[in-house]
């Protein structure tokens, strides 16, 4: 805008470029769990991290996997479907040439790498070198405390708005672990009197990026806080300008203050914005051309390598994947030595090979992720670092999740039971014999996290049992409150320390400056035995409540009753969801699931409202071809529940159409549900024959759910009583294990007509409990009315053949409701 002046900055410091921000990354995360851990809660994200930014995740980019599927009028499961997770990669596009990649998801990740800490101790919080590496990350902290929050993404562009009159920051004081007085720079100061420009200029980069990272909670709530934006961008440009001005001055430098400088402006610039390959480029050039030959500066080698590789997926590279797959084997190459793990970058090792993984499983190269997930995990056993294996575990599993591998997913899990101290359930996954004292304590992140992924396990495979008690540990775990030690979105693992290296030692101990002089505690020795972990960046508590108020309506999905639990977590998730930002994928989950409610209840109006607000959204944002086959079946159970079947077998017709598209949500799951219903609404149809024997061959393959659907069709196609009695037996026990009312109340009406002349004092009560269960809700004065009508009508009939008059009036004056109700329903 015209009206709008850049901030005014020291010519002498650098010329301030305008950046151009990234797009918002694409929503992701509670896909029926599938996509809905889309790089999962605690999901990989290896981007390089800058002194300010650990990447926000959420449940879950994760990525897809089946999940459990929406019920037709006869199935009682709700998919969760991607619970959106913002990310910070991108995924790779199907084409040969890498963008810049973001995993959707929270996610574990590197939150910093194994780089010294800053040249002054007046700023300790901001470790530019401390990055992510994956589903955990290394980060040496060298008696320092650990790096601070992270900071969203922002889409405006940077310092084009009009300048507003800011109030004066000031800066919180600095924690140290060694006790020391620390205060800012000053002319008075004799100890500061010969401190050299630019560490002036590292200073004033760490306000700003400080000041930057304290406004991060605004840019993430509604409504959107323009002028935090606006200050928020101003931070980051000022910090931009500090360092290419230190940059600037390379040659005059000393080597590590020079190359500090190099990595933190490259990180932020690859992190921050858009058409700075160039320069991010001739960064790494320059820094990798003074490290080399200097084993005491490996340490800024590897993080410019790795910053150079995600300079490398950005857009407009133009460099393919085979190319970055290559530099990320090379990088691994260099952290061996004959072969072996060198010791002194075990870190760096964990660091590549999960920045591997990533990259392989964002082209769909799932064997090749797993492969490069293995000697992680093989290394992390033998070294010791027990809970370093647990999040790379648990993201094994997850994998598993996405990929429909139910048997090896148990494993993993169970596995991860084994070794970790966890909270045993009834019916849940087996733990082990040890005694406690020999079981791993997990921290509070990563122990949500794994008992959220064995809570998604038992609640696909229909075991809502033990998926119930997960979920309820975990919403009394977030009532909690935050421990005082606990740091939002960050969680430390310690790992066993490498041996110290004497390059580092050396090249310490000849660092002649002020701040040694004053500061001779402080080590550059970034592989003391003292401070070496592994941060895991998990979904910040808000988000993750969301996705377990999501999850909890699932997993306690069933219509029925005044007061039903499902419909309260729902409410609450919408509630949640309605205070952020950026969480469509959450609020699309949310309102297909409010749709299925409202079918199950007979609010048929407002199933058709949420419906047109989804269809809505999915043409506002192009992703029809995601949502459009599960939209297509619920429109399909409306109509039908409506008695608008021709309606109703065209959206179901288009929904088996919809479900092979290799983006679709749920798409296989969708695909059966679809089929199913079509075949019982078209029964006389010669189609229905076709789709009756491609059911026929999944039986005893599929999910519980799924299950549950064929044994209806196949009983309702069979044309054998015995036969069909045994097929709606067997569903019935389903829907006990599925605790479904709704589905229940079906089977019982099939199961009474079948008995109705052979056993008519059985038939009697299963349709008395139909068309009991059949009576209206809080909302309705009648409930399922076409069911409720076909009840009615053969209780009258049993009636009449008994003589029991009194019973026989009374059901004839409520089949006489019924009809009148089924009069009033509009064609849908």
């Amino acid at each position: 805008m015209s009206s709008e002046r850049r901030p005014s900055l020291d010519p002498n410091q650098a010329r301030l470029q305008l950046l151009k921000p990234k797009p918002p990354p694409p929503s992701s995360t509670l896909a029926a769990f599938t996509e809905s851990l889309p790089n999962s809660l605690i999901s990989y994200d290896p981007r390089p991290n800058s002194a300010y930014h650990q990447p926000v995740s959420y449940p879950y980019q994760p990525q897809p996997t089946p999940q459990p599927s929406p019920p037709a009028f006869f199935i009682s499961s709700i998919p969760l479907s991607n619970t959106y997770q913002p990310t910070h990669l991108k995924p790779l596009p199907a084409r040969p040439t890498l963008t810049s990649t973001c995993l959707p998801s929270t996610s574990l990740h590197c939150a910093q790498p194994p780089l010294p800490p800053p040249p002054l101790p007046a700023f300790p919080n901001a470790d530019p070198f401390r990055t992510m590496f994956i589903s955990s990350s290394i980060s040496s902290h060298c008696q320092l405390p650990p790096a601070p929050p992270p900071l969203p993404r922002t889409t405006a562009p940077i310092a084009q708005s009009p300048d507003p009159v800011m109030p004066p920051y000031v800066p919180s004081p600095p924690v140290i672990h060694q006790p020391m007085t620390l205060c800012p720079p000053t002319s008075t100061d004799p100890v500061y009197a010969d401190l050299p420009v630019h560490v002036t200029l590292f200073y004033l980069v760490q306000l700003h990026l400080q000041a930057a990272r304290e406004l991060a909670a605004q840019l993430c709530l509604r409504p959107e806080a323009e002028l935090a934006i606006r200050t928020h961008r101003r931070h980051l440009a000022i910090a931009i300008a500090s360092l290419r001005a230190i940059v600037s001055l390379s040659g005059t430098l000393p080597v590590e203050d020079d190359l500090r400088a190099r990595w933190m402006l490259a990180n932020v610039l690859v992190r921050e914005t858009t058409g700075s390959c160039a320069e991010v480029s001739e960064l790494v050039q320059g820094a990798l051309s003074i490290a080399r030959g200097r084993p005491g500066l490996a340490r800024f080698a590897f993080g410019m390598s790795e910053i150079e590789i995600w300079g490398m997926m950005e857009d407009g590279s133009g460099v393919g994947f085979r190319q970055v797959r290559k530099a990320i084997e090379r990088a691994i190459e260099r952290t061996m030595r004959l072969e072996v793990v060198d010791p002194a970058h075990v870190e760096w090792y964990y660091r590549f090979q999960l920045l591997l993984s990533h990259v392989c499983e964002q082209r769909d190269q799932a064997e090749a992720a797993q492969a490069a997930l293995e000697p992680v995990l093989s290394l992390a056993m033998t070294r010791g670092d027990i809970e370093l294996w647990v999040a790379v575990r648990a993201r094994e599993a997850k994998m598993g999740l996405e990929r429909g591998e139910w048997t090896r997913t148990g494993e993993r899990l169970r596995s991860i039971a084994n070794v970790a101290k966890l909270p045993r359930f009834e019916g849940g996954l087996a733990g082990t014999d040890k005694a406690e004292e020999e079981l791993v304590k997990l921290g509070p992140a990563l122990e949500r996290y794994v008992l959220l992924l064995m809570a998604l396990y038992h609640f696909t495979l229909g075991e809502l049992g033990p998926a119930k008690q997960c979920v309820n540990f975990l919403q009394a775990s977030l009532a909690q409150p935050v421990e005082p030690d606990e740091i939002e979105d960050t969680y430390q693992l310690p790992i066993r320390p490498s041996p110290p290296s004497p390059e580092l030692s050396s090249a310490s101990a000849a660092i002649d400056s002020p701040l040694t002089r004053r500061f001779k505690d402080v080590s550059l020795n970034t592989h003391s035995s003292k401070s070496l972990s592994v941060s895991i960046t998990t979904l910040p508590r808000p988000l993750f409540r969301v996705f377990i108020h999501l999850l909890s309506a699932a997993v306690h999905f069933d219509g029925h009753g005044k007061r039903p639990k499902c419909v309260g977590y729902l409410d609450q998730a919408i509630v949640e969801i309605g205070k952020g930002r950026r969480m469509e994928r959450m609020w699309v989950e949310a309102m297909l699931m409010r749709s299925q409610l409202a079918i199950v209840r007979s609010n048929f109006l407002g199933a058709d409202e949420a419906l047109w607000e989804v269809i809505a959204w999915t043409l506002r944002t192009s992703s029809w071809d995601k949502y459009g086959a599960r939209i297509g079946f619920l429109k399909g159970m409306l109509s039908h529940a409506t008695g608008n079947f021709s309606q109703a077998k065209a959206s179901l017709r288009a929904s088996i159409v919809l479900a092979l598209h290799p983006s679709s949500s749920l798409g296989a799951e969708i695909g059966v549900l679809a089929k199913a219903g079509y075949v019982l609404i078209a029964s006389n149809e010669g189609e229905a024959e076709a789709l009756t024997k491609e059911l026929g061959l999944l039986e005893g393959t599929v999910l519980r759910r799924l299950e549950l659907a064929i044994q209806v069709v196949l009983a309702m196609r069979c044309g054998a009583i015995v036969r069909a009695k045994h097929y709606l037996t067997n569903a019935l026990d389903h829907a006990h294990a599925l605790v479904n009312t709704h589905i229940k109340t079906i089977l019982l009406g099939l199961l009474g007509n079948l008995f109705l002349n052979t056993r008519p004092d059985q038939a009697l009560k299963m349709l008395q409990s139909c068309a009991k269960a059949c009576a209206g809700f809080r909302e309705q004065e009648v409930g399922m009315a076409w069911l409720g009508l076909w009840a009615g009508e053969k209780l009258l009939e049993l009636y009449q053949v008994s003589g029991d008059e009194e019973r026989g009036k009374k059901q004839a004056a409520a089949n006489v409701a019924y009809q009148t109700v089924l009069g009033s329903i509009p064609l849908l």
